[in-house]
């Protein structure tokens, strides 16, 4: 059996972003490649799983995420540094509808490996979120640039793969999932959880697993008490901030993608129907836009279960506070506890450093019991936890 660890820290990490202007399709149908082989191979890193990878631009290397559930995105230093020109500037919205007006603008060229694109639209974005900083990317390499070539997902190797076509990848397949795609190129895929028809979009900047718009009566009423977990607080970090507070849920449930089954899924509520890298780090994938196919090779395959402390927390003007928590359960923590210390490790006054440091090592990674020191109406409290298996 599988088990689906919820670490403390804030769950959902990605960033996910609509624009849905006319303009916008227009600049994001821009650009072209030229590749050198059948197959170009891509190292990354992958850190709280999320796919980083190195770019040339103008002579000099960055990190990029590569984010399926975007568009390629490009720091302010790098649009003033090449002195770029502004084509419009429009709303975008992240994962927990923050807006901001950003600038839309043509990239000349862009390196991946030895793949070289030319004219590619993109947003003018800076990194705001203090949490998402931590993960040490300049920029994103979004689905309007993917959408270029066929590209192969191999978390295993910790490689991504480009060609011109599906055929040279030699890639045996257990399904083959049809998608339709946005004005960013983010493919878009029909499934059922729970005999709910939902649209979920593939985002490979998305660290969790399987997430869903947060319908909570249908949900609790279509789901067996034992597979219900009902979660409040905060669900997820986006580009201008965190979540509000607010009744989540996490479920289990058989997922239905096209016409296939796929048995005993672990989903959580958000503010977007999504597909992440925790359940498409069980597959070879593949993402072939022309084509509008996804083919998946199976990895691993398992039944899951939810083991967790039953809360979360992120970091506030360099303290920790905790942001959500399993109602109906016995858990003494309170929403905006402000958390002293973690066993041993003292989280009273944080610098920078170590809240990059405890947000990519997760404290209770192999934690099984803890003692918790909070600070709740200027009074201090003391509680010893057991991590549970609350979905088993």
């Amino acid at each position: 059996m599988k088990t689906n660890n919820l670490n403390l820290t804030i769950l959902l990490v990605f960033s996910l972003i609509i624009i849905s202007c006319r303009s916008s399709k227009q600049i994001f149908e821009y650009g072209s490649v030229k590749p050198t082989s059948s197959v170009e191979t891509i190292k990354i890193s992958n850190i709280n799983n999320l796919p980083l990878c190195k770019v040339q631009i103008d002579g000099k290397e960055y990190v990029f995420l590569v984010d399926t559930g975007a568009p390629t995105i490009i720091p302010p230093t790098i649009f003033h540094s090449l002195n770029l020109k502004s084509y419009f500037e429009e709303e975008v919205t992240d994962t927990n509808n923050g807006k901001r007006k950003q600038i839309f603008t043509i990239l000349p060229e862009i390196k991946i490996g030895n793949l070289t694109f030319q004219n590619i639209g993109c947003v003018v974005m800076d990194i705001e979120n203090p949490t998402l900083k931590c993960f040490g990317f300049d920029g994103i390499i979004g689905a309007n640039l993917l959408a270029k070539m066929v590209w192969q997902f191999d978390y295993k190797k910790n490689e991504i793969r480009a060609s011109s076509e599906f055929k040279y990848f030699n890639q045996k397949y257990d399904y083959v999932i049809p998608f339709e795609y946005n004005n960013q190129k983010t493919p878009k895929i029909n499934g059922i959880v729970s005999n709910k028809k939902l649209t979920f979009s593939l985002d490979t900047g998305y660290n969790g697993s399987l997430s869903i718009n947060n319908n909570f009566q249908y949900f609790m009423n279509n789901t067996p008490k034992e597979n219900f977990v009902r979660n409040r607080g905060a669900n997820a970090i986006g580009f201008y901030g965190t979540d509000e507070f607010k009744d989540n849920f996490i479920l289990r449930s058989d997922l239905q993608l096209n016409n296939f089954h796929f048995i005993n899924k672990i989903v959580k509520s958000g503010n977007s129907t999504l597909i992440g890298n925790d359940f498409l780090k069980n597959f070879l994938f593949s993402i072939d836009w022309e084509n509008k196919k996804i083919y998946l090779q199976t990895i691993n395959s398992e039944i899951e279960s939810l083991k967790s402390f039953g809360f979360s927390y992120t970091f506030k003007n360099n303290e920790a506070y905790v942001i959500s928590k399993f109602a109906n359960q016995e858990i003494p923590l309170e929403l905006n506890d402000r958390i002293l210390k973690i066993n041993n490790i003292d989280l009273s006054k944080l610098s920078n450093e170590q809240i990059c440091q405890y947000t990519i090592n997760k404290i209770d990674e192999n934690l099984n019991d803890m003692e918790i020191t909070i600070l709740r109406n200027n009074k201090i409290f003391t509680y010893k936890l057991v991590k549970k298996e609350f979905i088993k």
